[in-house]
């Protein structure tokens, strides 16, 4: 067994823990930012108020100004912008690792088969490789994957935009599964403002992106463990055991 197979399921841990910490530590950033923001608005325009000696009504014209514009950055493009964006990477983290399976599948056990290319509809080109080796694991735990591939699609290929997406069936399914997904205009949530204020757009809530790593590490370590590849390791003596 190659170096890079016996030590594959090991390193996916750290690299999902990581894309998972990633999102909370960014989301948690940019929220910070939001507020501040938006605290910096209010003590800018009193001081305006205050020197300029404006009227209330004026005063709340110069902040609603303000906070429209703060809103339009903050809620409509930075909160989307980013969530779009971690779909994104995590479906590039996960394509990755599926791909570095199936060559440490091929290597554990021997396969005739080589590995495949990633073309088509490349989670399932993945899975009937790993099915047809024998690895079979729970089918529900390539759904959320499955999901990902499809949301990922529908924003790199349409711009979050299900009127337009050859997904819209899938991302339907999605939403009604209530997993943090909706759609605007047609799903509810006054929280949350669409890109670029349309109908039909993709909205990601937390809950969701929250989701993605750990169900993506489940179904790489379940597959891992059917292929009999260490997943963790002990110490014994000076002598490490993958198991």
């Amino acid at each position: 067994m190659k170096n890079d197979t016996a030590w594959f399921g090991l390193l996916a841990r750290p690299a999902f823990h990581g894309l998972a910490e990633y999102y909370e530590k960014s989301e948690s950033l940019l929220q910070s930012a939001r507020r501040e923001a938006a605290s910096r608005i209010d003590e800018e325009v009193k001081k305006m108020a205050k020197d300029s000696k404006l009227s209330d009504d004026q005063e709340y014209a110069e902040w609603s100004i303000k906070i429209q514009d703060h809103e339009t950055t903050y809620d409509m493009l930075f909160t989307n912008f980013f969530r779009y964006s971690f779909i994104v990477l995590a479906y590039a983290v996960l394509e990755d690792h599926l791909d570095r399976l199936c060559v440490a599948f091929h290597d554990a056990k021997s396969l005739t088969e080589p590995p495949p290319a990633p073309r088509g509809n490349i989670v399932k080109t993945y899975r009937d490789y790993i099915d047809r080796g024998g690895a079979l694991v729970q089918s529900d735990l390539w759904e959320p994957v499955q999901d990902l591939q499809s949301l990922r699609n529908c924003i790199a290929h349409s711009s979050g935009d299900v009127s337009r997406s050859r997904y819209q069936s899938q991302i339907l399914k999605i939403v009604a599964k209530d997993i943090g997904i909706l759609i605007s205009r047609k799903s509810a949530n006054d929280e949350m403002t669409p890109l670029y204020l349309r109908d039909n757009m993709v909205m990601v809530e937390p809950r969701y992106c929250t989701s993605i790593a750990p169900q993506m590490h489940v179904l790489i370590e379940a597959i891992c463990k059917a292929v009999d590849l260490p997943t963790t390791m002990k110490f014994e003596g000076n002598t490490i055991i993958l198991q």
